[in-house]
């Protein structure tokens, strides 16, 4: 299995002669693509209503689970980076942690399976879609193996699954308190129309 995961990175990884373009467009999805999310959040939550506001919660608290997953599984599952053994071409600068799962793909995944299970599909699936080349551009510039976007699928799966049942009890109260924050604190924005209550 390994040796077909290797593989697989070796044929979706860049080589030696990348063009330029082609390059600078992996790098910018592999890196900045993701910003997008916490921005999509804070306009759901700031323009968005009661429902969409506690979608955008669950969809913080599916990723906030998926992510603590992801980091046990870095602990029971050490797996090297690409570039740690000399594998491949590796373009982007990253740190030597675990390679297994994907965290920028997980992100992606939890937020896109609950906003379509949440009643906000046209988003989920554009998340879904735009995951899908971050994914690719993360294997491109050397940072990641095919298996760690397997593993990001399981791991925001079984992350919804498991935050679902509790978000049905409690989820509602949840976004109640934090409007009441939010309500408070951005009072004088409110006030001026500037944001929604």
């Amino acid at each position: 299995m390994q040796a077909t995961n290797h593989q697989l990175f070796l044929w979706l990884n860049a080589g030696a002669e990348v063009s330029p373009w082609l390059l600078n467009l992996a790098m910018f999805t592999a890196k900045q693509v993701i910003y997008g999310i916490p921005l999509l959040l804070v306009f759901l939550w700031l323009w968005g209503t009661h429902e969409k506001r506690c979608t955008a919660l669950k969809a913080l608290a599916v990723t906030g689970v998926a992510l603590a997953i992801n980091y046990l599984l870095g602990i029971v599952i050490p797996t090297p980076r690409p570039f740690e053994i000399g594998l491949g071409y590796t373009y982007l600068d990253h740190a030597a942690t675990p390679a297994f799962p994907s965290n920028h793909f997980t992100i992606f995944l939890c937020i896109a399976i609950t906003f379509i299970r949440g009643r906000l599909l046209n988003l989920g699936l554009i998340l879904l879609i735009v995951s899908l080349p971050v994914a690719w551009a993360r294997i491109f510039v050397g940072v990641h193996y095919p298996i760690d976007m397997m593993g990001a699928i399981i791991v925001a799966i079984v992350s919804f699954i498991c935050v679902s049942p509790l978000w049905r009890a409690i989820g509602a109260q949840i976004t109640r308190l934090v409007e009441l924050a939010y309500g408070t604190i951005f009072a004088y924005f409110i006030a001026l129309g500037w944001v929604k209550k």
